[in-house]
């Protein structure tokens, strides 16, 4: 994540309650165009211990010259571009060529590779006011699916 005052991408491991981190900002006007942080007021999950495996992916993404990745749960909510809407959707609903939002002048980054993590350490989930941050500079949400999507239909 990104920090208020650090240079370099913080792993999530070391951001603390009250770090202030880079989150989305809703205001498009030119006035407010700049970044917006908010504090970390709680974790859903802080464990650098645990193990993590099948229910974790790893989402790859290619923001023009510029490739990422990032290790999520299956049921964090990630947010994709679709007809020029912002859509939470679950992490396991993503698909190759989804198109995730990412922090850089409003363009997307193409989802190009979604593995299942095999073994990893450390389960992290901060929680900001607006329930947003960039994680590897992918917008993703302090919250998670709580419904499975055959669970979403209504009669």
């Amino acid at each position: 994540v990104r920090v208020l005052n650090d240079i370099d991408i913080m792993p999530l491991s070391k951001v603390q309650i009250g770090d202030h981190v880079l989150v989305h900002n809703d205001d498009n006007s030119s006035s407010n165009s700049r970044r917006k942080y908010e504090p970390i007021y709680a974790f859903g999950h802080y464990d650098p211990t645990i193990l993590v495996s099948e229910e974790y992916l790893e989402i790859s993404i290619n923001e023009g010259n510029k490739k990422s990745s990032l290790q999520i749960s299956n049921n964090h909510m990630v947010f994709i571009r679709q007809k020029n809407n912002r859509v939470a959707v679950p992490a396991s609903d993503l698909q190759i060529g989804d198109q995730l939002l990412v922090n850089n002048n409003n363009t997307n980054g193409i989802v190009t590779d979604i593995r299942q993590v095999k073994s990893a350490r450390g389960a992290y989930a901060p929680f900001t006011p607006s329930g947003k941050l960039y994680v590897n500079d992918i917008m993703v949400s302090s919250y998670v699916a709580i419904l499975n999507n055959d669970d979403y239909y209504l009669p």
